[in-house]
C-alpha cells in the first residue's frame, strides 16, 4: 500500500515534468517562430514614380537622345528650359532652308530658326498640345526675310504663345516665351515688331515637317 503511494507520487512528478517540458518546448517554438517572421508591410502603392525632367542633372540630360528626353518635356516651361539651359545648340543660319530633325540638331549642336521651332513643335505635340511652326515673311530695309518660331496653344486658357529658341541678331526678339495671344495674326504682328518694326508680308502655321517645307517651296 505504501509502495503504491510512492509510485503514484513519483509518476505524478514525472508527468508534471513531462508536461512542463512540453509547454516549454511549445513556448520556445512560438518565440523562435515569432523571431523569424518577416514584418508585414502596410499596403502601399507598388508603382515607382518615374524621374521628372528636373530630377536629372544637366550632363544627364545632354547625354540623352531626343527620343529619351522628349517624354520628359511635358510643359512649355520645360521645353524652354531645355533649349535655353540644358542643350549646347547654337544658332547657325541655313540659307538652303534644310529642316533638321530634332536628333540631327542635337547631334550637330547647331540649328536655324526652324530647327529650334521643330524641337518645340515635336515635344509639345507629343504631350498633346496644339503646336506647330509659326512662319512669316517680312520686309526689312527693302529686303525680304523669313523667320519661324515654335507656337502652341495653352491647354487651360486656349490662347497662343510662342517660344523663341535664341536671340535674333539686330532685333528685340530675344530667346524666351511670348504671349498669350488671341490668334495667329496678333502673334505674327508681335514678331514683326520685334524684328525691327519690319513690314509683315505673310504668315502661316504648319503642324508637320512636310507642311512646313512646302511654305518655302511654294514661294
Amino acid at each position: 500500500m505504501g509502495e503504491n503511494i510512492i509510485i503514484r507520487r513519483d509518476f505524478s512528478k514525472i508527468t508534471g515534468i513531462i508536461s512542463a517540458l512540453v509547454i516549454a518546448s511549445c513556448l520556445i517554438g512560438l518565440l523562435t517562430g515569432c523571431a523569424t517572421l518577416k514584418p508585414v508591410n502596410k499596403k502601399t502603392d507598388d508603382t515607382v514614380q518615374p524621374k521628372g525632367f528636373y530630377d536629372y542633372s544637366k550632363n544627364e540630360i545632354q547625354d540623352m537622345s531626343w527620343e529619351e528626353v522628349k517624354p520628359l518635356l511635358d510643359t512649355p516651361d520645360k521645353v524652354e528650359d531645355y533649349l535655353l539651359k540644358y542643350t549646347k545648340i547654337r544658332f547657325k543660319e541655313d540659307r538652303g532652308q534644310h529642316l533638321q530633325t530634332p536628333q540631327e540638331t542635337l547631334d550637330k549642336e547647331t540649328g536655324d530658326c526652324e530647327d529650334f521651332a521643330n524641337i518645340i513643335r515635336d515635344a509639345l505635340q507629343f504631350h498633346g498640345y496644339e503646336a506647330g511652326f509659326l512662319s512669316l515673311e517680312f520686309e526689312y530695309k527693302g529686303k525680304i526675310y523669313s523667320h519661324s518660331v515654335g507656337a502652341f496653344r495653352g491647354k487651360n486658357n486656349g490662347k497662343w504663345c510662342f517660344i523663341e529658341g535664341f536671340s535674333v541678331k539686330n532685333s528685340n526678339l530675344n530667346k524666351g516665351t511670348y504671349g498669350p495671344f488671341d490668334n495667329f495674326d496678333d502673334m505674327a504682328k508681335k514678331i514683326a515688331r520685334k524684328l525691327g518694326n519690319s513690314k509683315l508680308l505673310d504668315y502661316r502655321i504648319d503642324y508637320t515637317e512636310a507642311s512646313f517645307k512646302s511654305f518655302f517651296t511654294e514661294k
